[in-house]
């Protein structure tokens, strides 16, 4: 379906030019492609948690409750975070991130830089605009300029 998704994408663009309904199609792929990142992030650390503890416990039997208690609430901790990203979903519809990009390149540009300084710009859970460069660029460099 995902695959589908981006031929919908470009079909709306290309044949009606919706570019709206584009850039929340995207969006909404970005955020699908971190959500999945990060639930197969925190399955690796739970994962390399049970079989550190498993090792563990059969090399010694004297265990603190304390540090079982830390690995599950990071466990659990981790687990809420992969979440929290659904809502990214829902707010994309007020938001343009692709306008918003090219509008930033487009004044970098202006500004006499040739390359591509923004990467992609999404929504935070709290409607703050977080802004990624490409890697020739950092966060210093936005700042100056």
């Amino acid at each position: 379906s995902r695959l589908l998704d981006l031929v919908e994408i470009f079909r709306e663009y290309t044949k009606f030019g919706h570019i709206r309904y584009t850039s929340i199609l995207l969006a909404s792929q970005v955020a699908n492609l971190k959500n999945t990142t990060k639930r197969i992030k925190i399955y690796i650390l739970i994962s390399n948690s049970s079989t550190c503890n498993t090792n563990k416990l059969l090399s010694t039997r004297n265990t603190s409750s304390s540090s079982t208690r830390n690995t599950s609430s990071k466990s659990i901790a981790l687990s809420r975070k992969s979440t929290f990203l659904l809502a990214y979903i829902e707010q994309a519809s007020s938001f343009s991130a692709i306008s918003t990009c090219n509008s930033l390149n487009t004044t970098f540009c202006s500004k006499g830089i040739k390359e591509l300084v923004i990467s992609i710009v999404s929504l935070s859970l709290k409607n703050n605009i977080i802004v990624n460069t490409t890697p020739e660029f950092n966060s210093d460099f936005l700042i100056q300029n």
